[in-house]
């Protein structure tokens, strides 16, 4: 896979998104931005269109939120960052980076620390499905775009 996935590809092994908020913030910042915002945008990218916020929040790669909302806006899916933005904040005014702690908010709603699709999210799923493939001619051709752009 050729443009984004150039920048994105180099750094995948340098940010761990397992090993905790600090691990991660380490390794986004040791990035140029534009590439940590492309590897953010992407994870959930991936990782909601498998199986909807429910899962993107409750695994690991939840830590990336903050960073996607911003990748998203700046590659043009104002809407994606949008529904994003409103998936976050069913966590608070603070999103939490840490797993467990975002886990743990999941379950007052859901009733189980267990994984479970949380019924607040899943009314997103449907919005963020929709616009992460059409807005911006969808989300490969607006991080291409946004790639291209960086190497000019």
């Amino acid at each position: 896979m050729a443009g984004y996935w150039s920048l994105v590809e180099p750094v995948w092994k340098e940010i761990s998104i397992y090993d905790g908020p600090a691990r991660y913030l380490e390794g986004i910042h040791a990035v140029p931005e534009p590439v940590g915002l492309l590897f953010a945008s992407y994870w959930t990218y991936q990782e909601t269109c498998n199986g909807g916020f429910s899962q993107f929040f409750h695994n690991s790669t939840g830590i990336v939120a903050p960073e996607a909302l911003r990748g998203f806006r700046t590659m043009g899916q104002i809407g994606v960052a949008n529904v994003l933005e409103r998936a976050m904040s069913h966590f608070g005014r603070i999103y939490p980076r840490d797993r467990a702690e975002r886990q743990r908010l999941m379950s007052v709603r859901t009733g189980t620390m267990e994984y479970c699709v949380d019924p607040a999210l899943s009314a997103l799923d449907d919005e963020f499905f929709a616009l992460i493939e059409d807005e911006a001619g969808g989300f490969d051709a607006a991080a291409n775009r946004f790639a291209a752009a960086l190497n000019q």
